[in-house]
């Protein structure tokens, strides 16, 4: 069985984070990272909020929820509607609020992210796969969080799968 390795960060993102005396990482995806951000440079996290996600190698981490992985392969056109069912409940009000959201994002015209490469989807994929990957001694790291840590987890959420407790 394979242990998966630690997120590891190229050196600029480490002096990236040391320039913003990091507050937040605040993305989606990015709670493996913020986990092992706190581990390795727990100087630079206060404290963490981590939202619908789990330990590395915890229950259900190496692959999309099941009702939520077909969510993530169709197409939309465009393509930012897939975030509605994924990150909105089905509710007409929900929804609007969903659509709402992408206008505000969609209005946006300086300092807009790259659109996704398939490599890159590819990669994040692959990633989180082995983030997953359930091995003996793969909760470990865990200790190393010092910081007051809030996890929240809902039962209908569509993005993450369960977490593991610790």
């Amino acid at each position: 069985m394979r242990v998966a390795a630690p997120v590891e960060l190229s050196p600029e993102q480490r002096t990236a984070l040391q320039r913003m005396a990091l507050q937040r990482i605040g993305r989606v995806g990015a709670a493996d990272r913020a986990q092992q951000i706190a581990v390795d440079r727990p100087e630079l996290v206060r404290r963490l909020v981590l939202v619908g996600t789990g330990p590395r190698g915890g229950d259900g981490m190496g692959q999309l929820a099941p009702d939520g992985a077909p969510l993530f392969g169709k197409a939309y056109d465009p393509q930012d509607l897939m975030w509605l069912p994924i990150f909105f409940a089905v509710s007409d009000e929900s929804q609007a609020a969903g659509r709402r959201f992408l206008e505000r994002i969609r209005a946006r015209t300086e300092d807009r992210d790259v659109p996704v490469s398939e490599a890159t989807v590819a990669a994040h994929s692959a990633a989180a796969g082995d983030w997953g990957l359930a091995a003996p001694g793969s909760f470990g790291y865990l200790n190393g969080i010092d910081q007051p840590t809030l996890v929240v987890s809902g039962g209908t959420t569509t993005a993450a799968g369960a977490i593991a407790k610790r």
